[in-house]
C-alpha cells in the first residue's frame, strides 16, 4: 500500500490505548518503539525519529506479501497485522496457531493489541492451550501499560475469578481505568455496576452518567438501553 491507512484491528481486539512506556529497537522499515506505537500511521516518531510505519492493511485486501516481509524484519505492527490475517482467515488460510506465533512476537515488543489478542487466544484455547493464567498474564501486562481493552478484560477476569482470585472491587478498579481511557464497554459495565449496587450502595446518578457516556461513545447496548428507558418514560407521561 502506498498510502498510510488506519490500522485494521483483529476481530477480537477492541481498541488501542495511547499509553505505553516500553521502548524497543526501531527497525528501518518502521518504528517499533512502544512510546509512539499508536501514532505510527499518522505522525513521525518523536522518540526515535523513525518514519511513520504504514502496514498495507487495505480493507479486506491487505498486501500480505508486504506485511510478511515487514513482519519478518521484526516490525511489531506488521507482526500483529499478520496475526490478524491468520486469525481471521483474511487473504491467507485461517490458522490460529500461526496467528498465535505472530501475536507472540509482537507482544514481546510491547504491542498492546498483540498482547490483548494473545490473551484472548489463551482464554478461548484457540491456537494455543486453554490457560487462564497465561491469558491473565498477557491481559495484565497490556492493561498496566494503559491498553483500554485489556483493562476492561481484567475487570471481567476479576469479576468472575478467572485466572485470579475473584474480587469485584478490583474488577471495578479496572473498569474505571478502562472507562477513563475512553473504552465504551467499560463505561457500560460501570453503569450496570452502579445501578445494581455491587459491593456498594446503588448510585443512580453515577449509573446514568456512565450510561450516557457509553451511548455517546457509540456503544450499541448503551444506546439501546437509553432508548428503552426513554420509551418507557414517554409511555408513562
Amino acid at each position: 500500500m502506498s498510502k498510510k491507512t488506519t490500522r485494521k484491528t483483529d476481530k477480537n481486539s477492541k481498541g488501542r490505548s495511547p499509553k505505553s512506556s516500553e521502548h524497543n529497537h526501531c527497525h528501518p522499515e518502521g518504528c517499533s518503539c512502544g512510546h509512539c506505537h499508536h501514532e505510527r500511521r499518522d505522525h513521525d516518531c518523536d522518540c526515535c525519529s523513525a518514519d511513520v510505519y504504514s502496514t498495507p492493511m487495505n480493507g479486506d485486501s491487505p498486501d500480505i506479501d508486504k506485511i510478511t516481509e515487514l513482519a519478518n524484519h521484526g516490525v511489531a505492527m506488521a507482526q500483529y497485522d499478520l496475526g490478524v490475517c491468520y486469525n481471521s482467515g483474511l487473504v491467507v488460510e485461517e490458522n490460529p496457531q500461526t496467528a498465535a506465533q505472530w501475536f507472540f512476537k509482537a507482544a514481546q515488543q510491547a504491542d498492546g493489541d498483540a498482547q490483548f489478542a494473545l490473551g484472548r487466544l489463551y482464554l478461548e484455547g484457540r491456537g494455543v492451550p486453554q490457560l487462564d493464567d497465561a491469558a491473565r498474564k498477557w491481559f495484565e501486562v497490556a492493561a498496566q501499560h494503559g491498553h483500554a481493552a485489556s483493562q476492561n478484560q481484567m475487570g471481567y477476569l476479576y469479576l468472575h475469578g478467572i485466572g485470579v482470585e475473584k474480587n469485584p472491587m478490583i474488577a471495578m478498579h479496572w473498569w474505571l481505568e478502562s472507562a477513563e481511557n475512553g473504552f465504551p464497554e467499560a463505561m457500560f459495565n460501570l453503569a450496570l455496576w452502579y445501578a445494581k449496587g455491587e459491593c456498594l450502595e446503588p448510585d443512580e446518578k453515577a449509573a446514568m452518567d456512565w450510561l450516557r457516556k457509553a451511548a455517546d461513545a457509540g456503544f450499541p447496548p448503551a444506546i439501546e438501553f437509553l432508548e428503552q428507558m426513554n420509551s418507557v418514560t414517554e409511555s408513562e407521561e
